[in-house]
Formats: structure tokens, C-alpha cells, sequence
């Protein structure tokens, strides 16, 4: 994984050894910022939040993810722009 923009409108960025910050870009037309979704390795992945349950963030956790499994999803809260892609992202995978 590297840190640099994979998709239009989302970054990641290594904050620490083994530990990147996903933000998928923001919703359209809302006031609220995207949330951050940590990865935290070495593979297989801790994602931490899941972010909103749209397509383009479960994308945005797809790419930054590469090939490399994620073993685990820990929800901070339950708020939908941290929980709400938990279902999405069981779906998909």
C-alpha cells in the first residue's frame, strides 16, 4: 500500500509504520466531513470504522486495501459515517 490519492476524491496516508488513513470523499451535498478509516497492519488488516455505506467508500477501503485480506472491522460508534459501511463491506467481500 502506498500513500497517495487511489481514487478520485480519496486519500491515503501512512500516519505511522503499518498504520494508514483512508478518507473517501466527502458526501455531496452534506455539511459533514468524510470520517477516517484506519488500516492497521501488517496484513491481514485491523480496519478501523467503515465509514458511510456507499459505493465509492467501500471502493476507497477496496483500493487502499490492494490484494491484502482484512482479518477484522472494529466499530468505533455506531453513527452512520462510521458504522454504516460495516454492512456494505460484509456484502461485497
Amino acid at each position: 500500500m502506498q500513500a497517495e490519492e487511489l481514487l478520485s476524491g480519496m486519500s491515503v496516508l501512512e500516519v505511522a509504520p503499518w498504520i494508514w488513513m483512508v478518507t473517501p470523499e466527502p458526501e455531496p451535498g452534506s455539511a459533514w466531513q468524510s470520517p477516517n478509516i484506519f488500516l492497521i497492519g501488517p496484513p491481514p488488516f485491523t480496519m478501523i470504522d467503515s465509514g458511510y455505506d456507499r459505493e465509492d467508500s467501500l471502493s476507497a477501503i477496496m483500493a487502499a486495501l490492494g490484494d491484502s485480506p482484512l482479518k477484522q472491522v472494529l466499530l468505533t460508534h455506531v453513527h452512520i459515517d462510521h458504522a454504516g459501511g460495516a454492512w456494505l463491506l460484509r456484502e461485497k467481500t
